[in-house]
Order: structure tokens, then C-alpha cells, then sequence
């Protein structure tokens, strides 16, 4: 055998537990080999071989027969047999002996104590269990193979029971015994579990590397999964009393509530421990994860069987606050429950539901529209659970106190507040916590008309956000990111997440989200000049039928509804009825200090009295809005849902009558003034080669006319006007009409004043 220059000798290391598949890999290779017509050597270590170097002699004899010039295999397995010193003189004796044209095939059950980066000798591929399962699904492979051969069950359980006593069962030292019943309690557990749960216990790592059959999850890191197999083993073999299995479930389902990690939470607790869920401390925490994952079905049954059984104040006060939180999702109008009492007469053991009675109280103000009262609920909420450590439900209160602040016009405040909350988390897209505060940084990047900011956080979030535990997060996520494709040009895509949110609201009864729906598929359908699209939304939603209605509504409902309404109604130049409507809502949202929603119904009035003719009376309300909202609120969001505003906004501040900072023109410059052509020459070239007649529609567009009112205005059709249109929106390169407005009060602003 000649010796190469330089290239090292390939060898595969398979490392893993019994039952793996490393006799079944070793020998599908061997039959390979055997094939090509090459040499190999096929060897198991017996383990009743005691003699030192003896196996190295064996594979050393083996290898004798090779002839000159022929490729080696060698494949070895049960190495794990060997002692240390005994494996260290077989592999150092192979690489010296074999060439680089050779492959070295070792199966064992625990790591070699050797260095698996040696690259002037020898290329290393490691394959370890995760590896070995992606052959067989995931499934372990001695069960796969045996369901192959279409075992019975019953025989299937019967011969692993009996192959992992003899090839397992030996193996678990006394020491170790009382954390692996522990750990058998959970089909898959945290390093930071772990740690919760057993401080100066084993390492996960070391349990894996000893025993096997704990496996790392690749999927996810610093979370380790059991073989099922061997869990249930350890299950029959070493059992936890009921006492110990309740207390280790009591600390996990604190941990995973603490966390959000609901899925891991219910999955656990559902799975052989039903004799446990009497207990408060394992049933609070269900339910709560049970309702933040939107399975309110199930919440309700065992909230029901709880009543049932109920003789308690301590009882009654814990499925009174169960009660509660569910019906923040799924009350309607029709059945309400009565809202919490005052939290300090309550007497709570449990600090799990204290924490969420919390929450909920804050909540119940916030859909009543009491910001004030809701601001004050939350930070005293957030210390509280700041204390206890209580991450998720923090993140959620913190979340709410900073939405207050938004709302109540403290936009700064609130921007601040959120970006130390965020900046303090590591990013981590699958963390509840971390959801909670990326949404909310995708709706301050939209705001200031970051897009590129907004949707770099909604494409992380996308993959996971079906699984988030926050239903605000998904909708906020679903609508900004709906909006941001829409606007880039991808139309389709848009559409097909408003379908998605549509699907996902129907499974509850979310009627506040349902509103921020509906106003968003308005828009974008107003933007397009859809008229199909609008009146399937008004007979969808019976949008029309508002003004009936609108008083038994929550506010923000109404606020929802009567904006969609007063889009289609500019839409239909009806601007009277828009003042209308609007007014009495802008007062109402004023009254509850809803600044940032106040001012979008106000952008609304002062539309519809520039269209009605009256620009004096909708320019000195303009200049009031801004003294008194202040320039901050004035943001992307404000001209997506009242666009038409901006046209008259750019318009005064070309005038000179209101003078914003240089960096909000600069932040919102492309908005206010969109440049159609790359200079001023050429914007004025290109609207002189639209005709007479095209500017003149362009004129009477810009000044508030429908299409209607130009064609009797220009003694025409409807639909010639629509054909002067089409052939505007191509030449100036427009996509809406009121993109025609902005454009032409940029062009000619004198001539619209």
C-alpha cells in the first residue's frame, strides 16, 4: 500500500445507542464494497475478548490479504468494547497503515477519546443519532424496521422491553437513576428547564453522551427529545410516586407559563398525567396556555368541570378570573361575564393567577376604552410580575402600557419605552416574548416610513407567527406585512395574507381585529378604484347599516367600521356624509384620549370640506390639528388610511403656511412630494403630453370631482372620462387617483388653492 502526500485517510465515526441502525449501516456498506469488488474488513469486537492489542492483531491479519495497489475498507463495529488504550493503539495503528484512497468505518456507543479534527491524517464524518433518524422519519430504527416487517404491537412492545433491558438496562448507574426518572417525565426538555428544575443535576449533554437516548433536537436549539422507547422504559423500570411527578409538572408548567411556551406546556400536561389536572397549580396553568393558543373549546370544558366541583370562595375566584380571560377573546355582545372586582379583595394563593387576574383587569379597561385607568393597571401589573420573574405576561402588560402611551398621543414616550424593551431581548424569532416586542418595532419602522425596517422584522417572524402566542401579534403582523407587499407591487401576495387573517379571525370571536380587517381590504380596494371589491365588503359587512348599530359597539370597533364607511363614502364624494359620521367619533375618541385614532377621522372631516369646496374652513382645521396632535402622529399610517389628506398637507407646506421639522420632510418627503420623473423638467414634460382635454380632467380630479361630476362638468360620458383616466395614469405613470391628486397639487398647487 502506497502512502499519499497530503490528502487524509477518510473515516466515517457512527456513534449512538443501541438500536440505531450502526450493524445495519456498517453492513449495507460492506455489500456495497463487496459489489465495487474491493477489499474490506468486516470485524466485531467480542466482548469477552480480554487479551491486550488482541483485535488489533485480528484486523491487522485481515489486512495482509490485501494486494498491492487495492482499495481498503475497514469496517468495524462494537467498538465501544475496547478500553481506551486498546482503541487508541487500533486507530493510531490503522491510519498509519492504511493509504488516502482507504475508508475507515468504526460503530460505537459512546464518543472515542480522540481528537476528531486531525486534518493532516485524517477527514472525520460523524454521524450520531439525529443524523441516523433522518433514515428511518424520526422513528427509532429498531422500531421502524420492525413495523417494516409488520410486527403486532403487542410483540413489537414485548421484544424492545426486552432488548433494552439487556442492552440498555445495565448500563444506568445508581447515581443517575433519580434524574433520569425526572427527565422521563418530559418527552422533550430545555437546557433552561433543566436547569430550573434540577440546579446541580446532570447536564443534558452528559446524558446524551452516556445513555443515548436523549437526543438533541437540531430543530432547536439547547432542547433535547427521549427516544419514546426508552421514556417508557424508564417509565416501568424506575416509576416517580404521584407526589414527586405533581411537584417536578407544578415547577415545569410555572417555567413554561413564565416563558410562553404554551405548546410545550399543554403537551406535557396532556400526556399520562391526567390524574393531575385537579390540582390548581397544574390546571391554571393549562388553561391559560389552552386559551393563549386558542383552543377555547377545551378551556371551557375544563373551566365548566371546574364549576362542577366548586365549593370554595379561593375556587370561585380562580375560574371567576379563568372565566374572564377567555371571554376577552370569545364574548360576544350577547353574552358577557361580569368583569373582575377589585383585585386587592381578592385573597390569591397562587401567584400564576394573580398574574393573569392582572392582566386581564388591565385588559377589560382597555377595551373599555379607559386609557388612563389601563396605563395605571399595567405598570402596576409590570412590577408585579417583573418580581416574579413572570417573562411572557411582562412582555404582554409592557406591550399594552406602551400602546396606551401611543394612543394617548405620548408618542415619543412610547417609542423610547419600546426600543429599550426590545434592545434589552436576544433575538430569538420562536420567543413569545420577543414577538411581542418585534411587532411592535414593525409598526414604529412602518410609521416613520421605514419599510425595508418593517419588512426585514415581518419576514422573521412570518415562519412562526401561525404558533404565536399573542393573537395582537398575528394580526398586527398579518396586516403590516399585507400592506408593505401591496405597496412594493406584490398585489397577489398582499391579498392572499388578508385571506389567511380572514380564515385565522373566523375561529373566534375577534370582532376588534375583525374591524382593522375590513378597513385595511377597504383601502387598498379604494386605492384601486376596485368598485367590485367595495361593494362586497359594504353587503360582506354590512358596513352601511353602521349608523344603526354604532352606539352598542365597543369604541374601537366603531372607530374601525366608521372609518371604512367614510373611505367608501369619500369614495363616492358623499363628503357631507362622511362629517357626519366622523365628527361624533373624533369627539368620542378625544373624550377616552384616542389621539392617534382621533386624528385619523379629523384628516377624514378636513378631506371632505376641501372637496366640498370649503378650503379655507379645511386649511385653518388642518393647521389646528397639527398644533394640537403634533407633527409625530402625522405618519405613514395617518396618510394610508386618510391618503387624500396628503395632497392638501404637501400643499400647505409648499405654501409655506406650515412648517414641519427637516427631518420629518425628510423622513416622509417621498410621500408628501413623490417624485414621478427624476427632476422638475421632466415632471413638466411629462404633463405636456397629456392633452387639453386630459388636463382638464386632471384639473377637475384634483379639485374633488367624481367621475361623474367632471362628465357633466365637460358635457361628456362617464366612461370617456374613465378612458381619459387610463390614459392619464400611463402617461404620468400613476396607479391610483389619488396619487393623480398628490401629483398635481406637486405641479400646480396655485391652481388648486
Amino acid at each position: 500500500m502506497l502512502k499519499c502526500e497530503k490528502k487524509p485517510i477518510k473515516t466515517t465515526l457512527l456513534v449512538a445507542g443501541p438500536g440505531f441502525g450502526k450493524t445495519t449501516y456498517l453492513h449495507e456498506h460492506a455489500h456495497l464494497i463487496q459489489q465495487r469488488n474491493e477489499f474490506s474488513v468486516h470485524l466485531s469486537v467480542d466482548i469477552t475478548e480480554k487479551k491486550p492489542h488482541e483485535f488489533t492483531k485480528k484486523v491487522l491479519g485481515e489486512l495482509s490479504q490485501v494486494s498491492t495497489g487495492q482499495s481498503i475498507s475497514v469496517l468495524l463495529d462494537d467498538v465501544h468494547h475496547l478500553s481506551e488504550k486498546e482503541f487508541t493503539f487500533l486507530f493510531s495503528t490503522l491510519v498509519d497503515k492504511l493509504s488516502c484512497d482507504d475508508h475507515i468505518y468504526i460503530a460505537c456507543r459512546r464518543m472515542p477519546n480522540i481528537s476528531l479534527i486531525q486534518p493532516d491524517t485524517v477527514e472525520i464524518r460523524l454521524l450520531q443519532e439525529p443524523e441516523l433518524l433522518e433514515k428511518t422519519e424520526g422513528i427509532w430504527p429498531l422500531m421502524f424496521y420492525m413495523q417494516q416487517k409488520n410486527w403486532h404491537q403487542a410483540n413489537i412492545e414485548n421484544q424492545l422491553d426486552q432488548y433494552l433491558e439487556s442492552q440498555w438496562g445495565d448500563t444506568l448507574q445508581e447515581k443517575d437513576l433519580s434524574s433520569l426518572s425526572v427527565l422521563a417525565s418530559f418527552s422533550e426538555i430545555s437546557e433552561s428547564l433543566w436547569r430550573n428544575l434540577a440546579p446541580n443535576g446532570l447536564s443534558l449533554s452528559y446524558v446524551w453522551q452516556e445513555y443515548r437516548y436523549l437526543l438533541p433536537n437540531i430543530a432547536q436549539q439547547g432542547h433535547y427529545r427521549w427516544v419514546p422507547e426508552a421514556r417508557q422504559y424508564l417509565h416501568k423500570r424506575f416509576p416517580l410516586t404521584i407526589d414527586e411527578r405533581r411537584t417536578i409538572l407544578e415547577r415545569a408548567a410555572d417555567f413554561w407559563l413564565r416563558h410562553g411556551s404554551f405548546q410545550m406546556l399543554i403537551d406535557t400536561l396532556y400526556d399520562n398525567h391526567e390524574e393531575l389536572l385537579t390540582y390548581h397549580s397544574i390546571i391554571i396553568p393549562l388553561v391559560v396556555a389552552l386559551i393563549f393558543t386558542r383552543r377555547f373549546h377545551q378551556a371551557r370544558y375544563i373551566i365548566e368541570q371546574m364549576q362542577d366541583v366548586s365549593t370554595e370562595n379561593d375556587h370561585k375566584e380562580v375560574i371567576n378570573i379563568l372565566s374572564n380571560t377567555l371571554a376577552l377573546f370569545t364574548v360576544d355582545d350577547e353574552e358577557r361575564v361580569e368583569p373582575l372586582a377589585s383585585l386587592e379583595n381578592m385573597k390569591l394563593k397562587n401567584s400564576v393567577i394573580h398574574c393573569v387576574a392582572l392582566v386581564v383587569s388591565a385588559y377589560q379597561s382597555f377595551y373599555q376604552g379607559k386609557l388612563d385607568e389601563t396605563a395605571r393597571k399595567a405598570r402596576d401589573a409590570l412590577l408585579y410580575m417583573n418580581q416574579r420573574q413572570q417573562t411572557y405576561l411582562a412582555s404582554l402588560t409592557e406591550m399594552l402600557l406602551i400602546a396606551c402611551d401611543k394612543y394617548r398621543g405620548y408618542t415619543a414616550q412610547a417609542v423610547q419605552q419600546l426600543l429599550m424593551a426590545f434592545n434589552s431581548k436576544e433575538e430569538n424569532t420562536k420567543d413569545p416574548s420577543w414577538q411581542n416586542y418585534a411587532t411592535g418595532m414593525i409598526i414604529m419602522y412602518y410609521e416613520k416610513n421605514d419599510l425595508k425596517g418593517a419588512e426585514s422584522i415581518c419576514e422573521k417572524l412570518m415562519p412562526h407567527i401561525n404558533n404565536a402566542c399573542s393573537t395582537e401579534v398575528i394580526i398586527h403582523v398579518y396586516l403590516y406585512y399585507a400592506r408593505i407587499l401591496d405597496l412594493t407591487g406584490n398585489v397577489e401576495k398582499s391579498f392572499e395574507y388578508l385571506v389567511r387573517l380572514q380564515r385565522f379571525l373566523s375561529m373566534g370571536n375577534y370582532p376588534r381585529y375583525q374591524g382593522k380587517l375590513v378597513a385595511e381590504r377597504m383601502r387598498q380596494a379604494v386605492a384601486k378604484n376596485d368598485l367590485k371589491s367595495i361593494q362586497y365588503l359594504n353587503e360582506k359587512f354590512n358596513i352601511d347599516s353602521l349608523e344603526i348599530d354604532q352606539n352598542s359597539l365597543i369604541l374601537d370597533v366603531r372607530d374601525y367600521l366608521s372609518q371604512t364607511w367614510a373611505m367608501q363614502l369619500l369614495y363616492e364624494s358623499c363628503y357631507q356624509d362622511v362629517i357626519d359620521l366622523l365628527q361624533p367619533l373624533r369627539d368620542e375618541l378625544l373624550k377616552h384620549d384616542y389621539h392617534v385614532r382621533a386624528l385619523v377621522a379629523e384628516a377624514q372631516i378636513i378631506v371632505a370640506h376641501w372637496y366640498l369646496g370649503k378650503r379655507a374652513r379645511s386649511k385653518i382645521l388642518l393647521k389646528q390639528a397639527v398644533q394640537f396632535y403634533g407633527w409625530l402622529l402625522f405618519n405613514r399610517t395617518l396618510f394610508d388610511e386618510a391618503p387624500l389628506i396628503i395632497p392638501i398637507l404637501s400643499n400647505l407646506i409648499s405654501m409655506g403656511e406650515l412648517q414641519p421639522s427637516k427631518q420629518y420632510l425628510s423622513t416622509y418627503r417621498n410621500i408628501l412630494f413623490p417624485r414621478y420623473a427624476t427632476d422638475a423638467d421632466d415632471i413638466t414634460a411629462r404633463y405636456n403630453e397629456l392633452t387639453n382635454k386630459e388636463k382638464e380632467v386632471l384639473m377637475l380630479l384634483a379639485q374633488g370631482l367624481s367621475n361623474q361630476e367632471i362628465a357633466d362638468d365637460m358635457a361628456v360620458a362617464a366612461t370617456t372620462i374613465k378612458w381619459h383616466l387610463k390614459n392619464i395614469y400611463r402617461k404620468l405613470s400613476l396607479d391610483s387617483r389619488s396619487a393623480a391628486v398628490a401629483y398635481m397639487h406637486r405641479i400646480q398647487p396655485s391652481h388648486l388653492i
